[in-house]
């Protein structure tokens, strides 16, 4: 048993909270504002149940999610005080947050987190639950997973990118999104859909003709379908891989790293079903040593048979 599932109760109050997560967040994200010693709300409590519980302040995987965190936070991995939990009320940066499609908040009581805070950041929460000490707030700004944008501009890197989404102003957030200008599908974006001024007024979008909506989600592929009439970005706010694979309408497709640290798909107008599935290197590279281990058995005991015969 896990030491914080140890204590008789401490599972079941886990997975009503989790429960409650899952109901608000829909398709969006979760984060965590508690002691790491509290049994109530451990870090790794999304383990538990299905909500996806976003905390990449203390093992960051990349270099990128690494600048993202201390960008939301102000601490870099060294700077981390004390108390560890990635956030806080007085974090640095919470209109990240919304770009993370950071839906719910499960926050201790002990936190001071209150409906109005982060509201001059472009937050809107709302308390939905309180149990055991734990507060579920809703943040009804936040973007969704999976949105489609009508227009991109180019940075460099996570922490211009940051400065870009930061630097917005007000606006809808789904109008636009930031592209890492660089790679085979920065290049082919471009050729489509040129990038847009920073001072470009909206581009015209027929917004009821819009859709985007994921289809099929599993841990190595995700299917989203988008209809729209007009070429534009597709987001999913999942965290950027090398490993990731996209494919558009069943065509191999080039992926950008969008807004920083996700993933993203340039699409021509009309209705798209786009699938991105994970595959990294270990994988290829196990798949070879396997056929080549089945050729080279087939041949030796083709040898043998010869042999015999």
């Amino acid at each position: 048993l896990h030491p914080y599932a140890s204590p008789a109760g401490f599972v079941e109050t886990h997975r009503n909270l989790l429960l409650a997560a899952e109901e608000a967040a829909l398709d969006g994200r979760a984060v965590l504002i508690a002691q790491t010693a509290r049994k109530t709300a451990p870090l790794n409590l999304g383990m538990l149940g299905a909500p996806r519980m976003a905390d990449g302040a203390l093992l960051p995987l990349s270099r990128d999610q690494a600048g993202w965190w201390k960008a939301l936070t102000g601490n870099t991995h060294s700077q981390v005080p004390e108390d560890p939990a990635a956030l806080t009320r007085k974090t640095a940066q919470p209109a990240l947050l919304n770009w993370m499609a950071a839906r719910v908040v499960l926050a201790s009581v002990d936190s001071g987190l209150t409906p109005d805070a982060w509201q001059e950041a472009g937050l809107r929460l709302r308390a939905v639950r309180l149990d055991n000490g734990m507060q579920c707030f809703v943040n009804d700004a936040a973007l969704p997973r999976a949105y489609w944008a009508p227009s991109w501009r180019a940075v460099n890197g996570v922490d211009e990118a940051v400065a870009a989404l930061l630097g917005a102003g007000g606006g809808d957030p789904r109008q636009w999104c930031v592209v890492e200008a660089s790679g085979e599908g920065y290049a082919r974006l471009a050729a489509m859909l040129p990038p847009t001024p920073a001072d470009a007024p909206p581009m015209p979008v027929d917004w009821a003709a819009v859709s985007c909506r994921i289809v099929e989600d599993d841990a190595g592929l995700v299917r989203i379908r988008v209809e729209s009439p007009q070429p534009g970005v597709l987001v999913l706010a999942d965290t950027f891989s090398p490993g990731w694979r996209v494919a558009v309408n069943g065509a191999k497709a080039p992926m950008l790293r969008v807004n920083g640290m996700f993933r993203g798909v340039g699409l021509p107008g009309g209705a798209h079903e786009i699938v991105f599935r994970y595959r990294p290197i270990p994988f290829w590279a196990g798949l070879a040593t396997s056929l080549a281990t089945l050729g080279l058995l087939a041949i030796v005991g083709l040898i043998r048979l010869m042999r015999r015969t």
